[in-house]
Protein backbone atom coordinates (compact mmCIF):
# COMPACT_ATOMS: atom_id res chain seq x y z
CA UNK A 1 0.00 0.00 0.00
CA UNK A 2 1.24 3.50 -0.82
CA UNK A 3 0.76 6.78 1.01
CA UNK A 4 -2.58 8.42 0.28
CA UNK A 5 -0.89 11.83 -0.05
CA UNK A 6 2.39 10.73 -1.66
CA UNK A 7 1.51 7.95 -4.07
CA UNK A 8 5.17 7.28 -4.87
CA UNK A 9 6.03 6.49 -1.22
CA UNK A 10 5.28 3.27 0.64
CA UNK A 11 2.83 3.54 3.55
CA UNK A 12 4.35 2.76 6.94
CA UNK A 13 1.19 3.41 8.93
CA UNK A 14 -2.54 3.91 8.63
CA UNK A 15 -4.73 6.72 9.92
CA UNK A 16 -6.38 5.67 13.18
CA UNK A 17 -9.73 7.06 12.06
CA UNK A 18 -10.13 6.49 8.30
CA UNK A 19 -7.42 3.83 7.71
CA UNK A 20 -5.71 5.72 4.84
CA UNK A 21 -2.13 4.64 4.23
CA UNK A 22 0.48 7.18 5.37
CA UNK A 23 4.21 7.45 4.59
CA UNK A 24 6.78 8.08 7.32
CA UNK A 25 6.53 11.87 6.87
CA UNK A 26 2.74 11.94 7.08
CA UNK A 27 2.65 9.40 9.92
CA UNK A 28 5.06 11.50 12.00
CA UNK A 29 3.21 14.80 11.46
CA UNK A 30 1.08 14.46 14.64
CA UNK A 31 1.62 12.79 17.99
CA UNK A 32 -0.65 9.95 16.82
CA UNK A 33 -0.82 8.39 13.35
CA UNK A 34 -3.66 10.33 11.77
CA UNK A 35 -4.28 12.03 8.44
CA UNK A 36 -4.80 15.83 8.19
CA UNK A 37 -8.54 15.56 7.42
CA UNK A 38 -9.24 13.31 10.39
CA UNK A 39 -7.08 15.51 12.63
CA UNK A 40 -9.09 18.55 11.48
CA UNK A 41 -12.33 16.66 12.25
CA UNK A 42 -11.07 15.86 15.75
CA UNK A 43 -10.10 19.50 16.32
CA UNK A 44 -13.50 20.68 15.08
CA UNK A 45 -15.28 18.25 17.44
CA UNK A 46 -13.13 19.31 20.40
CA UNK A 47 -13.79 23.01 19.67
CA UNK A 48 -17.50 22.26 19.53
CA UNK A 49 -17.40 20.53 22.92
CA UNK A 50 -15.49 23.45 24.49
CA UNK A 51 -17.89 26.02 23.03
CA UNK A 52 -20.84 23.99 24.30
CA UNK A 53 -19.33 24.02 27.79
CA UNK A 54 -18.83 27.82 27.66
CA UNK A 55 -22.45 28.20 26.51
CA UNK A 56 -23.63 26.14 29.48
CA UNK A 57 -21.75 28.40 31.92
CA UNK A 58 -23.09 31.53 30.28
CA UNK A 59 -26.65 30.19 30.08
CA UNK A 60 -26.65 29.18 33.77
CA UNK A 61 -25.33 32.60 34.80
CA UNK A 62 -27.68 34.62 32.57
CA UNK A 63 -30.75 32.62 33.59
CA UNK A 64 -29.83 33.17 37.23
CA UNK A 65 -29.44 36.91 36.64
CA UNK A 66 -32.77 37.05 34.83
CA UNK A 67 -34.57 35.08 37.52
CA UNK A 68 -33.25 37.08 40.46
CA UNK A 69 -33.51 40.32 38.50
CA UNK A 70 -37.19 39.53 37.92
CA UNK A 71 -37.68 38.70 41.62
CA UNK A 72 -35.97 41.92 42.74
CA UNK A 73 -37.89 43.93 40.15
CA UNK A 74 -41.23 42.58 41.47
CA UNK A 75 -40.21 42.72 45.13
CA UNK A 76 -37.70 45.58 45.31
CA UNK A 77 -35.60 45.77 48.45
CA UNK A 78 -36.39 48.62 50.78
CA UNK A 79 -34.03 51.49 50.21
CA UNK A 80 -33.61 54.64 52.24
CA UNK A 81 -35.32 57.76 50.90
CA UNK A 82 -33.33 59.59 48.30
CA UNK A 83 -32.36 59.56 44.67
CA UNK A 84 -30.18 57.25 42.65
CA UNK A 85 -26.93 58.78 43.91
CA UNK A 86 -28.01 58.47 47.54
CA UNK A 87 -28.77 54.77 47.03
CA UNK A 88 -25.75 54.00 44.83
CA UNK A 89 -24.10 51.85 47.49
CA UNK A 90 -27.28 49.76 47.83
CA UNK A 91 -27.46 49.28 44.06
CA UNK A 92 -23.81 48.27 43.93
CA UNK A 93 -24.36 45.81 46.80
CA UNK A 94 -27.39 44.22 45.13
CA UNK A 95 -25.55 44.06 41.81
CA UNK A 96 -22.56 42.39 43.48
CA UNK A 97 -24.84 39.87 45.17
CA UNK A 98 -26.54 39.09 41.85
CA UNK A 99 -23.17 38.55 40.14
CA UNK A 100 -21.96 36.29 42.96
CA UNK A 101 -25.13 34.19 42.77
CA UNK A 102 -24.80 33.94 38.97
CA UNK A 103 -21.15 32.87 39.35
CA UNK A 104 -22.14 30.31 41.98
CA UNK A 105 -24.78 28.75 39.73
CA UNK A 106 -22.41 28.71 36.73
CA UNK A 107 -19.75 27.11 38.91
CA UNK A 108 -22.13 24.28 39.80
CA UNK A 109 -22.10 23.36 36.10
CA UNK A 110 -18.28 23.24 36.15
CA UNK A 111 -18.24 21.22 39.37
CA UNK A 112 -20.82 18.79 37.98
CA UNK A 113 -18.69 18.27 34.85
CA UNK A 114 -15.55 17.75 36.91
CA UNK A 115 -17.30 15.16 39.08
CA UNK A 116 -18.85 13.51 36.02
CA UNK A 117 -15.44 12.46 34.79
CA UNK A 118 -14.95 10.49 38.01
CA UNK A 119 -18.07 8.30 37.83
CA UNK A 120 -18.81 5.31 35.68
CA UNK A 121 -21.99 5.28 33.60
CA UNK A 122 -22.61 1.66 34.58
CA UNK A 123 -22.67 2.64 38.25
CA UNK A 124 -25.52 5.08 37.70
CA UNK A 125 -27.58 2.84 35.41
CA UNK A 126 -27.55 -0.06 37.86
CA UNK A 127 -28.94 1.99 40.79
CA UNK A 128 -32.58 2.07 41.84
CA UNK A 129 -34.37 5.43 41.63
CA UNK A 130 -33.85 6.31 45.30
CA UNK A 131 -30.14 5.59 44.91
CA UNK A 132 -30.02 7.82 41.85
CA UNK A 133 -31.74 10.64 43.76
CA UNK A 134 -29.29 10.33 46.65
CA UNK A 135 -26.39 10.19 44.19
CA UNK A 136 -27.66 13.31 42.36
CA UNK A 137 -28.14 15.18 45.64
CA UNK A 138 -24.66 14.35 46.91
CA UNK A 139 -23.16 15.17 43.52
CA UNK A 140 -25.01 18.52 43.47
CA UNK A 141 -23.68 19.43 46.92
CA UNK A 142 -20.14 18.41 45.94
CA UNK A 143 -20.45 20.29 42.63
CA UNK A 144 -21.53 23.43 44.47
CA UNK A 145 -18.61 23.00 46.88
CA UNK A 146 -15.83 22.49 44.34
CA UNK A 147 -17.40 24.50 41.50
CA UNK A 148 -16.13 27.97 42.48
CA UNK A 149 -12.56 26.62 42.38
CA UNK A 150 -13.04 24.42 39.30
CA UNK A 151 -14.78 27.02 37.08
CA UNK A 152 -11.81 29.36 36.56
CA UNK A 153 -9.49 26.38 36.10
CA UNK A 154 -11.74 24.85 33.42
CA UNK A 155 -12.15 28.20 31.68
CA UNK A 156 -8.36 28.72 31.68
CA UNK A 157 -7.66 25.22 30.34
CA UNK A 158 -10.35 25.51 27.66
CA UNK A 159 -9.15 28.94 26.50
CA UNK A 160 -5.57 27.66 26.43
CA UNK A 161 -6.64 24.59 24.43
CA UNK A 162 -8.64 26.72 21.96
CA UNK A 163 -5.56 28.89 21.50
CA UNK A 164 -3.41 25.80 20.88
CA UNK A 165 -5.95 24.47 18.38
CA UNK A 166 -5.90 27.79 16.57
CA UNK A 167 -2.14 27.47 16.21
CA UNK A 168 -2.48 23.83 15.14
CA UNK A 169 -5.08 24.79 12.52
CA UNK A 170 -2.68 27.38 11.12
CA UNK A 171 -0.04 24.67 10.78
CA UNK A 172 -2.55 22.37 9.10
CA UNK A 173 -3.35 25.05 6.55
CA UNK A 174 0.06 24.48 4.99
CA UNK A 175 -0.16 21.90 2.19
CA UNK A 176 1.69 18.61 2.45
CA UNK A 177 4.58 18.75 0.05
CA UNK A 178 5.88 15.83 -2.00
CA UNK A 179 9.39 14.75 -1.17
Amino acid sequence: MNCFYHSELIAVGTCQDCKKGLCSTCAAKYTIVICPQCNENRLRNEKSIIRKEFNQYITAGVLTLLFFGFVIYNQPPSLPEGGFIDNLNAYISWGSILLMVAYSVASIVAGWKALGSLTSGRFIVSMPIIGWLIYAGVKLILAATIGPVVLPIRIYKNVKRLNEMGNISQLNAQPIQNQ
